[in-house]
């Protein structure tokens, strides 16, 4: 950055904020692509549906999910989410002894706790301690710029521009 010494805000990188995010991938499900019956007294009556269904999207989310090599337990129950019809690329990564004992406390207090689908690739995962808020060294949280853009420059004779602001796209 031009010997800019600063941290760059969320999405100021290549790759956007999937560079630093959590990589907590939740599919959405029917009532998310219907936003008016839960919040319509906040929202504009032109809001309340969405132009696209959740059975229309639902296979886009499935390449999405394969894309990013989302890891994930297959067939636990999640509340108010969608789930694969298939099994998800991989299976999540163990629980850290500390969640393995929320979760029991949580199981015991009758609550339903579930692990969350990751864009993470646990056959590469060195499960190191700046997860998230720093790029991978590994590579193996799924971002935009290690899923999309690097593969695009690499086979499909995309172009990365650094140091550019698009104003417009025709």
């Amino acid at each position: 950055f031009g010997g800019w010494q600063g941290r760059a805000f969320i999405g100021g990188i290549a790759g956007g904020s999937t560079s630093l995010y959590g990589a907590c991938l939740l599919r959405p499900g029917p009532s998310d692509f219907a936003p008016g019956r839960y919040y319509g007294r906040y929202l504009d009556r032109s809001c309340w549906e969405w132009p696209v269904s959740y059975e229309e999207m639902a296979p886009f989310y499935t390449e999405a999910e394969n894309l990013f090599r989302v890891a994930g337990m297959s067939g636990q129950a999640t509340p108010h989410l969608m789930q694969r019809a298939t099994a998800y690329p991989a299976e999540s990564l163990p629980l850290h002894p500390t969640n393995t004992a929320l979760k029991a406390t949580f199981e015991k207090a009758g609550l339903h706790p579930f692990t969350l689908p990751l864009g993470i690739d646990p056959s590469v995962c060195d499960r190191c301690p700046t997860c998230p808020g720093y790029i991978c060294p590994s590579g193996a949280r799924a971002s935009s710029l290690n899923r999309c853009i690097i593969p695009a420059v690499e086979n499909h004779e995309a172009v990365l521009l650094t140091e550019t602001e698009v104003t417009a796209v025709n």
